[in-house]
């Protein structure tokens, strides 16, 4: 995935020099784009040039091993807006897909090894379970793992099978109780937030700030949700301060203005794309403490 001035570049190329390489890797690493947020770093890690140059999908390296999901069987509980798309994406890394249509053919309980699921499409984000779901389930056995897509997500991300059983951050439950606020790990406004998330969002009228999602609060009867959020405090131009004992806030949806992009050193400042002002940037460096008093 490539900037689009990756291509302007090339053609400038050629016209100074009547000939180009496409696989330029100076031209390349200067254009790569983020392939996603890596909750386990914090950051959005961008696409390596071995796996650009030997066409590396998720779980291989230089050409060799297994895709993330290789030997897996996969239910899929989604609606049709999403099911089409992600039964390409998981077949791609390697999986078996089975979505209601798949399994209304056979009979009985079908072998899988999870069920995913969208967990905004779900009560508490809802008033009830959606038809789709509750029909797919009758063909699910009891023992097996119920999953968010993040859980997807961030295998793919990260270039591994994420396991399956273990991280409540991902695990779907059906049994959802009546109180008038819960934790949730996510939220669909108009976009999908997660726990994790970067977000800029604003502190009145005039203030806008930036952080780090830590933790959500549905709350029933039409209130909304409420996010916790650790502040992300500006260095200097595109830096971003990334400090564990950062203050934090709590903010209403409402406030949210998007989400922002935080890069390591290392690939922020070999990109070719970015905003000379800094404030019109939604892509910032991610400076940790120490080197922030440097």
């Amino acid at each position: 995935m490539l900037h689009y001035r990756w291509l302007v570049e090339l053609e400038q190329e050629f016209k100074e020099k009547g000939e180009v390489r496409i696989f330029n890797s100076k031209l390349y690493i200067k254009y790569r784009l983020p392939v996603g947020l890596d909750l386990s770093r914090g950051i959005y890690p961008l696409q390596r040039a071995s796996h650009a140059r030997f066409w590396d999908p998720p779980g291989f390296m230089k050409g060799k091993g297994d895709t993330v999901f290789h030997g897996m069987t996969i239910a899929l509980a989604l609606d049709q807006k999403q099911d089409t798309d992600w039964k390409m994406i998981l077949r791609a890394c390697g999986a078996t897909v089975k979505t209601l249509s798949d399994v209304q053919k056979g009979k009985g309980k079908i072998n899988v090894d999870c069920c995913l699921f969208a967990s905004t499409s779900l009560p508490p984000h809802v008033i009830s379970t959606p038809a789709y779901v509750s029909k797919l389930m009758q063909y699910i056995n009891d023992d097996v793992p119920l999953l968010d897509l993040a859980w997807a997500h961030q295998s793919i991300i990260q270039r591994k099978c994420l396991p399956l059983v273990g991280e409540n951050r991902y695990s779907v439950s059906l049994d959802h109780s009546l109180s008038n606020k819960c934790q949730v790990f996510s939220i669909k406004k108009d976009r999908r937030y997660e726990v994790g998330d970067l977000v800029q969002f604003s502190r009145g009228p005039k203030t806008t700030s930036r952080g780090r999602v830590v933790g959500i609060v549905s709350e029933r009867q039409g209130k909304g949700c409420k996010l916790e959020i650790q502040l992300l405090e500006s260095n200097k131009g595109f830096e971003l301060v990334d400090c564990p004992s950062t203050a934090r806030i709590v903010v209403d949806e409402s406030s949210l203005q998007g989400n922002i992009l935080m890069l390591g050193t290392k690939d922020f400042y070999k990109l070719g794309y970015l905003p000379k002002n800094s404030d019109k940037s939604d892509i910032f460096d991610q400076v940790l403490p120490k080197e922030s008093q440097m």
